[in-house]
């Protein structure tokens, strides 16, 4: 009889989803073949498990053999039956008289056997037992026998069941490791992210990876290596186990590290040396490592701006060890950080300098400016004097071409003193500010607006405001900024005359924006990202007469209370300047 090949590797797999064969002997199979030899009375028991090229005891009373060949005793005809077989004589029946295990030692003459079949309905083998003389089974013997051999599997669905169990325990504890593994490298890497956005301090980041990584991956040496372009570099950062050799502030040579390792590290190359003893790596570097105890090692670059700044080490020092895609990944990631951390740090240096360089500048420059104009008014006032005296004196006493002379003469130095007036006044907006105090701005507007009583008089203007708040403020330049920007209103007016509105649009914890709105000629858009340029003149100096400095000392009066200042303009429609002022002081 030949089974069907498809039924043999259905039953060839069920058997194997066992993981029974060449096993241990376990005492709940012995007892069951023991009790079944008592019951069937019978010298010889088994469980025979019938694999594809053999037949395996798993128990045996009586026989001394571990295993045999498939084409031995009568075990594989039950299986195939998939019923109880019972042959009372062996030498009386053709098929079985000749089988080696009839003819020769045991020399077996009598055979009971049941099939063990799954829950699937898949037969693995047989409960058996034999003797050396024929005889019969009573039904009870033979009822006895069948109800063993359901015993029989029910202890291997069981012992499969439990062995699932371990390995699923196995899983679940490797999983939960795996897991508290991910919880603690998300943690470092949440940690080092947080710490790169929040903290400035370079050294206290690097120092953190370095220790947390080294405790993570329970490695011997955590390293950051600094790179200078002829491949020699600096440790800056290192966490060492004792007894293994420091490293930290050395300056480290490595004979093999050439142009073209640096140039591979640069484009993304991850070096992973499981042991440096079997390792196919050059002599050199090998003695390298073995000067700082190592034995394996894992090095993931770290790239700022698209150049190589230098290496994120892992040591192992006390023996090999392989290095896992996890471990990997994670150390590229902290990398990645790592190397935000330093272009931060670096954009961060760069931007203070350049901060400290332009304060130092704009100091200077504003030293120079207060000098200059400082120096320049009492020579100026000298010529203005004197030209005043030669209009006084021989004004129509010489011709009309000489009178014309002296005005341009006098006039233009009326003009560069009140251009170097403005200028002073600009240059003391952060040098001469008086202290910060509360002050009441309707206050402010009515003194700025007496400033100016003579124009706004002249002009026929008519000036309203909204209740003023409180601000803390410098009240001399709040003055000067309301003088200002009205006294714009003032003379950028259309025929009729001026109306301006002094109010509040928003007065929150924090600012308040104050406006000044007229229905003057307005602004043109092409000149609104110029009108707060010092110097500035949208118009011609005889029809509107200034010096082009008024609303660059308002922006830098608004700057120096920390607020700013912009506006909102059509032409001959008018204009509303609004500016903010903090609430408190400002810093």
């Amino acid at each position: 009889m030949e089974l069907d090949s498809i039924v043999e590797q259905s039953r060839l797999t069920a058997l194997q989803q066992y993981r029974i064969l060449d096993s241990e002997s376990e005492r709940s199979f012995d007892d069951l073949v023991q009790l079944a030899a008592q019951i069937c009375q019978a010298p010889i028991a088994l469980i025979n498990l019938i694999a594809d090229d053999r037949q395996w005891f798993k128990a045996k009373v009586g026989l001394d053999l571990a295993e045999m060949p498939l084409d031995l005793g009568i075990c594989v005809e039950c299986l195939m039956s998939r019923e109880t077989l019972v042959v009372p004589d062996t030498s009386a029946n053709e098929r079985w008289a000749t089988n080696p295990l009839v003819k020769a030692t045991p020399h077996v003459r009598f055979y009971a056997g049941v099939p063990l079949i799954t829950p699937t309905g898949d037969a693995i083998g047989t409960l058996c037992v034999a003797d050396l003389v024929p005889r019969q089974l009573t039904i009870d013997q033979i009822s006895a026998l069948e109800g063993l051999g359901r015993q029989v599997m029910t202890q291997l669905e069981l012992r499969r069941n439990l062995s699932v169990l371990a390995q699923a325990n196995i899983e679940r504890k490797q999983v939960e490791a795996d897991l508290q593994l991910q919880s603690l490298s998300h943690r470092l890497f949440t940690e080092i992210t947080l710490k790169i956005r929040q903290s400035l301090q370079l050294n206290e980041i690097l120092q953190i990876t370095v220790r947390e990584v080294q405790k993570l991956l329970s490695a011997d040496r955590v390293l950051l290596f600094e790179l200078q372009a002829d491949g020699s570099g600096q440790v800056v950062q290192e966490a060492v186990l004792q007894p293994y050799p420091v490293s930290w502030g050395q300056n480290i040579v490595d004979p093999c590290f050439q142009q073209d390792y640096q140039e591979k590290y640069e484009l993304g190359r991850i070096s992973s040396i499981t042991d440096i003893q079997t390792a196919p790596i050059q002599a050199c570097h090998r003695q390298f490592l073995e000067q700082f105890e190592v034995k394996a090692n894992l090095v993931v670059p770290v790239v700022c701006r698209d150049a190589l700044w230098g290496l994120l080490i892992v040591h192992q020092c006390s023996r090999p060890r392989h290095w896992n895609n996890f471990e990997t990944e994670l150390l590229q990631q902290l990398a990645n950080q790592i190397g935000i951390a330093i272009t931060q740090s670096q954009l961060l240096e760069q931007e203070t300098y350049q901060r400290k360089e332009l304060i130092r500048s704009n100091a200077e420059l504003e030293q120079f400016a207060y000098v200059a104009s400082h120096d320049l008014q009492e020579p100026l006032r000298m010529v203005i004097s004197y030209l005043q005296l030669l209009e006084r004196r021989y004004k129509h006493q010489l011709d009309a071409s000489a009178d014309e002379f002296i005005d341009y003469a006098v006039e233009g130095a009326e003009r560069m003193q009140t251009l170097i007036r403005d200028l002073l006044s600009f240059s003391r907006v952060s040098t001469w500010g008086q202290p910060f105090t509360d002050v009441d701005t309707e206050k402010v507007l009515q003194r700025a607006i007496a400033n100016l009583q003579l124009a706004i008089q002249e002009n026929e203007a008519v000036i309203t405001h909204d209740p003023l708040p409180n601000v803390t403020a410098d009240a001399t330049q709040l003055t000067q900024l309301f003088q200002n920007l009205v006294g714009n209103a003032l003379k950028f007016r259309q025929a009729e005359a001026p109306q301006i509105h002094i109010g509040v649009s928003d007065d929150n914890a924090e600012e308040t924006t104050f406006y000044v709105r007229d229905r003057g000629i307005g602004i043109e858009s092409q000149y609104h990202d110029r009108i707060f340029a010092i110097f500035q003149r949208l118009h011609s100096r005889s029809k509107y007469p200034g010096t082009g400095i008024g609303l660059a000392l308002c922006k830098k009066i608004v700057e120096r209370h920390g607020g700013r200042i912009w506006f909102e303009s059509q032409p001959m429609q008018g204009t509303t300047f609004y500016f903010t002022l903090s609430r408190g002081i400002p810093i």
